[in-house]
């Protein structure tokens, strides 16, 4: 008489063949994906830079508004100081204790800031993300970078806010790798501090980072915020003042 044969006898295991043919599919699987969410995070970073940067503008539309019409300043001393445990701390925009309260940071976010209560935005200062641009890449490390949203530097000097021409066409708030940045700033042909030259590194007076797509996320003193490839931000075949038109707030 015959044994009896198990179901299980005739089953076998991958062939060799067979399994290189499955590990190749979702190789081409992953291969075809990878760059659709690279696409997709990049997309995400957008639009968090985009929120960044108009919650930074409606802010900044507010404190001017509670301080008649004074916006804070953009370089170091200006529009303060403001004493905060018995230290006097300038009132630079991104350590303007007032400003940062529109943003509603929490009192221990704002000592972060702040660290040990000094006026000085050192290398210990802990910025938050508010303040840097989700796609950003420190490629250098220097301590300016860790705010990459940078204040318009024209705007020194504007103490009256509803004087501003057209308020919808000028820039407020752009994407740096500095705190302020200037017109010229913005000239990515410019060797001596163009994106195309430095990408993501540290150049004198700051510079416009067209880090998205070679675009740039654009606040204005209205409140809204837009995408602009770099040629719409510097044209090469405008004039140095058309070009500054839109930095300039009295303009």
């Amino acid at each position: 008489m015959n044994a009896p044969t198990s179901r299980f006898a005739f089953q076998r295991g991958f062939t060799l063949i067979e399994l290189l043919v499955v590990i190749s599919i979702i190789a081409l699987l992953i291969a075809l994906l990878l760059p659709a969410l690279s696409v997709a995070r990049k997309a995400a970073g957008g639009a968090k830079c985009m929120s960044n940067l108009r919650q930074m503008a409606i802010s900044m539309e507010m404190y001017a508004m509670d301080h008649d019409g004074k916006y804070p300043d953009n370089t170091w001393g200006g529009m303060g100081p403001v004493v905060i445990n018995g230290v006097s701390v300038p009132g630079y925009w991104a350590i303007n204790i007032e400003y940062l309260r529109y943003l509603n940071f929490t009192d221990a976010q704002i000592s972060n800031i702040l660290r040990e209560g000094s006026g000085s935005a050192s290398a210990g200062a802990t910025w938050p993300e508010q303040f840097r641009c989700p796609i950003w890449v420190d490629n250098d490390n220097i301590w300016h970078h860790r705010v990459t949203y940078a204040f318009n530097r024209q705007v020194q000097g504007v103490y009256d806010r509803d004087a501003i021409i057209d308020p919808g066409s000028k820039y407020i708030f752009t994407d740096s790798q500095d705190w302020w940045v200037n017109a010229s700033a913005a000239n990515f042909l410019d060797p001596a501090r163009g994106w195309d030259f430095h990408g993501e590194a540290w150049v004198n007076n700051g510079g416009v980072k067209y880090r998205h797509n070679e675009g740039v996320n654009m606040a204005f003193f209205d409140g809204h915020v837009i995408y602009m490839a770099k040629e719409g931000v510097w044209d090469i075949y405008a004039t140095p003042y058309d070009n500054e038109l839109h930095w300039h707030p009295y303009r």
